[in-house]
């Protein structure tokens, strides 16, 4: 049995265990831009839905080009005219961004996003297209 081969192995497994990780949204991971995302099937569309609380609809672009789904996100600090003296400050801020390859050709020029204080909802016609995006 030759021990490199089970490192490797090893190696393949923890990378594996922490690309994959589902605790990231409720860990102090989520300052990375990680957001929950849902990804279902009907019988005309591929559906996605994104869980982005505290972001408003106009800071949340999506856009498909292929089969290549970017959902992208930002999140601002409140200006506010008096100073603070923070205890604790755990909101984030900035830029979400994922990527993900849906499970089927769809029609990316078809793609429809509603987008709302807690989140977005696309669809996506299954097909075949070439490239589309919603703001």
């Amino acid at each position: 049995m030759d021990p490199f081969s089970e490192m490797s192995t090893l190696r393949q497994t923890m990378d594996r265990l922490f690309d994959e990780r589902p605790w990231r949204v409720f860990s102090a991971g989520a300052a990375d831009g990680y957001f929950p995302v849902d990804i279902y099937e009907t019988n005309d569309d591929v559906v996605v839905k994104a869980s982005l609380p505290g972001v408003k609809p106009e800071d949340i672009n999506l856009s498909v080009t292929g089969q290549l789904l970017t959902l992208k996100a930002e999140t601002k600090e409140e200006q506010e005219g008096d100073a603070k003296a923070w205890y604790r400050r755990e909101h984030r801020t900035g830029t979400y961004l994922r990527q993900m390859t849906l499970p089927t050709e769809v029609e990316s020029d078809k793609a429809e996003a509603v987008f709302e204080e807690r989140g977005a909802e696309a669809h996506v016609a299954q097909g075949g297209g070439d490239e589309a995006a919603t703001d």
